[in-house]
């Protein structure tokens, strides 16, 4: 109840600190776009702080791990947003900058407040890699070619379950082969290396460490950004968004979690008193 509460408290100043920014830049708080991006705010950190707290790591190696999940997870998403602007590179160096220092302070934050931030405790050493390079290769390769299965098979679902949708994307999105370039060499390297970098981390079992990629990756790409309300989505089929990334971001870092895990029996690490 401790942790819950403090990662809670550290939501609440992050999203202070958004209605400060909104309020520098001469935008409007709305009532209910502050809710739900207390609410998105909420399950970010509470993501963040489930890997925190069972994470074999502390202080530095820790918040480097925080930083890069949560910073990856936000240049993802401000590449999808700016593949559908005019204005590419501006949207990107726009808000970029913001997330850069969002996630300096907010990282180790979480890592000091959750008191895994000295080094007193006796460290733990995480599994080892007992993988030959060829075995990290097709793994990776197949990963890869997971993320495009699943992730069109949940998008012609959502386009034959919403009204509308087609006629909104049809002059919004870049050519097909923009858009498999950027999500080949951009988004799904980097859902992989934060898959990685949650199932090396955690001190748990695989089918444990499984479950949390899952809601690594659906929660934080997922449904915490698409939560809060758009300007240039409209309401239904941001809702079916949420519901099509969540499920199809879960059943893949799901599948990675399996499929990537660092197998090592001599030093696999169980931690039957933390359930």
């Amino acid at each position: 109840m401790r942790n819950f509460i403090i990662l809670v408290g550290i939501a609440l100043s992050l999203t202070a600190s958004e209605i400060l920014q909104n309020f520098i830049m001469g935008v409007n708080n709305n009532i209910s776009e502050v809710g739900y991006g207390l609410l998105s705010n909420i399950l970010t950190v509470l993501v963040l702080g489930l890997f925190a707290i069972y994470s074999h790591q502390r202080g530095l190696k820790l918040s480097f791990s925080l930083w890069i999940i949560y910073f990856g997870v936000f240049a993802t998403m401000v590449v999808d947003t700016a593949m559908m602007s005019q204005e590419f590179f501006d949207v990107v160096m726009d808000t970029l900058p913001t997330a850069f220092v969002t996630s300096i302070i907010l990282a180790p934050g979480i890592v000091y407040l959750l008191g895994k931030w000295n080094n007193n405790e006796q460290p733990v050493d995480g599994p080892k890699n007992d993988r030959s390079l060829i075995g990290w290769i097709w793994r990776i390769i197949l990963a890869d070619l997971l993320y495009f299965i699943i992730a069109g098979i949940a998008g012609i679902i959502l386009f034959a379950s919403i009204d509308g949708i087609n006629e909104f994307y049809k002059d919004k999105l870049p050519p097909i082969s923009t858009m498999l370039l950027v999500q080949s060499l951009f988004r799904v390297p980097i859902l992989i290396l934060i898959s990685i970098i949650v199932i090396k981390g955690l001190q748990l079992s695989t089918e444990k460490k499984s479950i949390i990629t899952g809601l690594t990756l659906s929660i934080l790409l997922g449904i915490a950004p698409l939560i809060r309300p758009s300007e240039i989505i409209p309401d239904n089929i941001r809702y079916g968004h949420v519901v099509e990334a969540g499920i199809s971001l879960f059943l893949y870092g799901l599948i990675l979690g399996f499929l990537l895990n660092i197998r090592s029996k001599k030093n696999e690490i169980t931690v039957a008193n933390n359930g």
